[in-house]
């Protein structure tokens, strides 16, 4: 992600990428000459500040797409770049190895911090800025491993968090406590910015098994109880910042995973991929250049954008959630309406209990995560759509035999009548196990080994039907809810048919709201 190569091929690739059809959602694309670093949204979301490899600094207006004068602001690329809170103050970054300052409307010098970054291992210069909410200090990293706090107004440094020993990127949690940071060694740590003290490390296991094993830039959820970060084996991961503790992972690219972000609404995670040496060459089989949008509480896929031709530098959600910008070492930015994705909550938050319930049911995609988000963002409506429609799980009192069935056929004459009984046992999974642990007994040896076979591999349970997709993400949001009511309702759920799936799901989500994990 922070390496220093630039492909041959830009040229004959850029044209390639502009004779594209138009994609569902995007807005407009901004095209460069030179590979982009980095994007930032304004805090008032009504400009877009650009730092390009070409020394230059773009000014965007969101609305319009128009472009006010570039300007030369370092004498090296400008790797990134950060707004004051109130927006009147530009920061940029550079691997020229200074941070300079400008006001946001003329873009005159306002100050500078002349070799904030040294060489590091991978090249020169600033990797990540950003202020802090109150705006009297920011944060820098570079290629040296070094994270550093600068008084805002002195351009001083007020101190250095040392532990890292390669290339660092960082973030800031929305309430200024927690420092995030990530490094190409490979590790993630948490820090109190206010006092310099380490809090420890983000537990990663299993380890990063790649030819690059480090870690891109992190991303914090706004209520800064978790962060987030891809790596060089494809995964991204999640920790409690509390606890330092692993949440989810999954498979999001081939190759690494470079920039992550979460929205400012919170629940959307958006991602893309990167080649493992920077924007070196053009997607292969062994690496992807997609953006994809995730549930970032889950992991579940929601949406693929693709456009770009090569690696996506950075991805950015406007500050009101409404937006999301992509910037690639193509040279070309792209932004993306979320709400002409189905990926912005409030643009389906007038629809009935009944359209939700609908959504709720689809499969996996935009539409049933955001009537999710409504429905978490109002608790006691959700509680009140929820308790109407959701029923304990009832015991089905034909299921005994049909497992019986099932079980007589795994010693059926015809191959496909045994397979298929096979498959229809490890479907059924803990409402099937008392049945196979007897079958074990079975004096047909085909039965008693296909019977073990089910139970030493058993298979994750999926929802099958539109009922069930209901069910678990029902019970995902009462978790997330998680206030008296919501237990209470886990609670009656959990009292259903002690055989069936969706009973345990409930149960088991009710014991980590009690836990208050």
């Amino acid at each position: 992600m922070f390496r220093r190569a630039w492909p041959l091929l830009l040229t004959l690739l850029v044209p390639a990428a502009a004779q594209e059809p138009a994609q569902k959602g995007l807005l407009r694309t901004l095209p460069h000459k030179k590979g982009v670093a980095d994007l930032s949204f304004s805090p008032d979301g009504t400009t877009l500040a650009v730092g390009n490899f070409d020394k230059l600094v773009y000014i965007y207006d969101v609305a319009t797409g128009e472009v006010a004068r570039p300007k030369k602001l370092h004498t090296g690329r400008v790797t990134c770049l950060a707004w004051s809170p109130d927006g009147r103050t530009l920061a940029t970054g550079s691997d020229d190895g200074s941070i300079r300052f400008w006001d946001a409307q003329s873009l005159k010098a306002a100050g500078v911090i002349k070799g904030a970054h040294g060489r590091g291992s991978h090249g020169t210069g600033t990797t990540s800025l950003g202020y802090f909410p109150d705006g009297k200090s920011l944060y820098s990293t570079g290629y040296d491993p070094r994270i550093r706090i600068w008084d805002a107004a002195a351009h001083t440094e007020i101190r250095a968090l040392e532990r890292h020993f390669d290339c660092v990127v960082a973030t800031i949690s929305a309430d200024g406590k927690r420092l995030i940071s990530t490094s190409q060694d490979g590790t993630a740590g948490v820090w109190d910015p206010a006092t310099g003290a380490h809090l420890g490390e983000l537990e990663i296991e299993p380890a990063i098994d790649a030819p690059s094993p480090h870690l891109g830039y992190p991303s914090v959820s706004p209520d800064g109880r978790r962060a987030y970060a891809g790596a060089g084996d494809g995964k991204i991961r999640s920790w409690d910042v509390a606890r330092l503790e692993r949440g989810p992972a999954w498979d999001a690219h081939l190759g690494f995973v470079g920039p992550v972000e979460v929205s400012r609404e919170g629940g959307l995670l958006a991602s893309g991929g990167i080649h493992p040496l920077g924007g070196l060459g053009v997607p292969d089989g062994s690496w992807d250049n997609a953006i994809r949008l995730w549930d970032a509480a889950t992991g579940e896929k929601l949406l693929e954008l693709g456009g770009h031709v090569m690696s996506v530098a950075r991805v950015r959600f406007s500050p009101d959630s409404s937006l999301l910008a992509t910037a690639s070492w193509d040279g070309e930015i792209r932004i993306w309406d979320l709400a002409a994705l189905d990926l912005l909550p409030r643009a389906v938050a007038g629809e009935t209990p009944d359209q939700l319930w609908t959504r709720l049911g689809e499969d996996a995609g935009p539409r049933p995560w955001a009537a999710a988000r409504v429905l978490v963002a109002k608790p006691a409506f959700a509680l009140e759509v929820l308790e109407a429609r959701l029923k304990p799980a009832e015991a089905d009192p034909a299921l005994p035999e049909a497992i019986a069935r099932l079980i007589r056929e795994l010693d059926d004459d015809e191959p496909e009548i045994r397979e298929r009984a096979s498959d229809a046992l490890a479907q059924l999974g803990p409402r099937a196990a008392a049945a196979l642990e007897k079958a074990l007994e079975s004096p047909s040896a085909e039965v008693r080994v296909r019977a073990r076979e089910i139970l030493r591999n058993p298979r994750p349970w999926t929802p099958g039907s539109a009922e069930e997709r209901r069910w678990q993400r029902c019970i995902r949001l009462l978790e997330e809810i998680g206030d008296a009511g919501a237990l209470a309702c886990l609670g009656r759920l959990a009292g259903g048919d002690s055989g069936a799936v969706l009973t345990g799901l409930a149960a088991a989500a009710k014991g980590r709201v009690e836990k208050g994990e």
